[in-house]
């Protein structure tokens, strides 16, 4: 029993994260407990989850963002989820989309409980740096180089490529670009000089309602790497195969300068 695999809905947004993570990992303990009791096996239960789509402040989904990104070892995050097309409701899954899921938490399952890669971390801002009108930020990046994906149709093209800023008021700042800096980091030009206490976010910024390439997508963003070059999946079901590229997607995130 190395792991249990886990969905989260939207409707826990408003519980409070340091809760919210509290009661995932509790949740783990007693998998792992139950395990060594009935099993009697010595490795630790694992939780392969994911980050739900929606509005950055949603605790949840900055739950699962802080959760990736901390060094428990319990609760690993295979990818967000906003490049997953939706149903009409625009909150649940296609039917694809949930075979394309579970392809993602195969490929986690692969790296962290066949190969123990503990470390197994999705694509994820590591450093936010501010000087002047610009931010800067520096990306871990699993597999390649950063690419703002405009051009697959995989995703729609969102404003400012699924970044916002708001100062320390809340107030929106208007963006005038966003531009790959290197193989790792993205910049982002504001307006504005930027302060302590402005807020970067990003994978909340609305990508509409209307289809991409046949798809129905809501919340979203641009940025990947490009693990999906070498690592993809078949998601047709019968004998012609149609082929997705599983990139690692920047997990959305709400953090402040």
């Amino acid at each position: 029993f190395p792991s249990h695999d886990r969905r989260q809905g939207h409707a826990n947004g408003s519980t409070d994260i340091r809760v919210y993570k509290d009661a995932l990992r509790a949740l783990n303990d007693k998998y792992n407990a139950l395990a060594k009791l009935h099993f009697k096996q010595e490795e630790e239960v694992k939780c392969i989850s994911y980050q739900h789509s929606d509005d950055v402040a949603n605790n949840t989904l900055q739950a699962m963002y802080e959760m990736a990104l901390e060094h428990d070892y319990r609760v690993f995050v295979a990818c967000p989820s906003y490049q997953l097309p939706r149903v009409a409701d625009n909150v649940h899954l296609t039917a694809q989309s949930s075979r394309i899921l579970g392809a993602y938490y195969g490929h986690a399952y692969q790296k962290i409980c066949i190969e123990g890669d503990l470390e197994f971390k999705p694509l994820h801002p590591i450093r936010f740096t501010k000087n002047g009108k610009s931010i800067l930020i520096k990306y871990h990046v699993p597999v390649g180089k950063l690419v703002i994906d405009t051009a697959s149709g995989l995703v729609a093209t969102t404003t400012n490529h699924g970044f916002a800023v708001k100062d320390a008021s809340g107030n929106a700042v208007t963006i005038t670009s966003v531009e790959l800096v290197g193989r790792d980091s993205i910049s982002i030009t504001c307006a504005t000089d930027v302060t302590s206490g402005f807020k970067v976010q990003y994978g909340g910024v609305v990508a509409g309602t209307t289809t991409v390439g046949g798809k129905r997508l809501k919340y979203g963003g641009n940025i990947r790497d490009e693990q999906g070059d070498a690592v993809t999946f078949n998601i047709n079901t019968d004998a012609s195969p149609v082929v997705y590229p599983l990139h690692n997607w920047s997990l959305a995130f709400n953090a402040t300068l």
